[in-house]
């Protein structure tokens, strides 16, 4: 994982979207409110000076919601109020975003597109959610739970250590059976860049800490080695790391390479270190020559 950003601007971009949805969900009152409000929460989104940011684009997209009267007011929208109903709107708006990477790049997806997609203002996107990353993060924890099970099923056909080579082939198969979670891990280090909510920030940290020692367990189990903590992250952080060279140079023309030959080669040479490092003494246990 990535350091985390600055705690003050953490802190703002969370106030920041909080006003907003809280503007947007409030009834239509008259134009001259309509024509007045946006210019009072816009003077309050000077969060980022980058005019890329998601922080600015949902803002944007919200403040155009209210501007054409096409937010969903009170009177329209049925608030999803038993966790069953919530469940379902949160499925409704990853099944959404799904079908749009089918298409669209993961980085380029906006917040305004999934909403329509999904049929929701995007303050209730960002009510379920806590921002754009958010969403397409939970939806990349959710392809791994689809995963690792294929990747323990494929890796349990025997009870004893098996060849690391088979360990990367079958992992890196698996992965190449699966593009959008490969996407999407490609795309994660670039997610994680912006400040978050503190509940979706959270939440992320609890899908990376449980998808870590799942994915710990099953490649240890293969390997016959237990690793450590810090070791596991690595693991993940190298994964990751891995997918994102094979996903970028297989769709470059220039010097062609097959996603799966690339992962399948990279993780062959980081498991091999990961086990030698989980087998061997560490080396500042050694006895120091004089």
């Amino acid at each position: 994982m990535i350091g985390e950003p600055a705690h003050s601007v953490h802190d703002s971009a969370s106030r920041s979207r909080s006003n907003i949805v809280a503007a947007s969900a409030r009834p239509f009152r008259s134009s001259a409110y309509l024509n007045r409000r946006p210019t009072v929460i816009a003077s309050r989104l000077c969060v980022r000076s980058d005019a890329r940011s998601p922080i600015i684009e949902e803002s944007s997209v919200i403040l155009e919601e209210i501007r054409e009267g096409s937010a969903v007011s009170d009177e329209t929208f049925q608030r999803a109020r038993t966790p069953a109903q919530r469940a379902r709107r949160v499925e409704d708006v990853l099944t959404a975003t799904r079908r749009l990477l089918a298409e669209a790049d993961v980085t380029a997806l906006s917040l305004g597109a999934i909403a329509r997609e999904a049929g929701l203002a995007s303050s209730n996107v960002l009510r379920y959610f806590g921002s754009r990353e958010g969403v397409l993060l939970d939806l990349m924890d959710g392809e791994y739970a689809l995963w690792l099970p294929d990747l323990d099923s494929g890796l349990r056909h025997t009870g004893t250590a098996i060849d690391i080579d088979q360990v990367a082939a079958t992992t890196a198969a698996t992965l190449a059976e699966r593009p959008l979670l490969s996407r999407l891990i490609a795309a994660s280090s670039e997610l994680l860049r912006y400040p978050m909510p503190d509940e979706a920030l959270e939440r992320c940290r609890g899908q990376g800490r449980r998808n870590q020692a799942e994915l710990a367990r099953i490649l240890g189990g293969a390997l016959g080695v237990m690793l450590s903590v810090r070791d596991q992250a690595y693991l993940v952080a190298g994964l990751h790391a891995v997918v994102g060279a094979a996903s970028g140079w297989s769709v470059q023309a220039a010097f062609p390479v097959d996603f799966e030959t690339a992962a399948r080669s990279l993780l062959a040479i980081q498991l091999e270190g990961l086990v030698v490092r989980a087998e061997k003494p560490r080396l500042s246990s050694a006895p120091r020559l004089e």
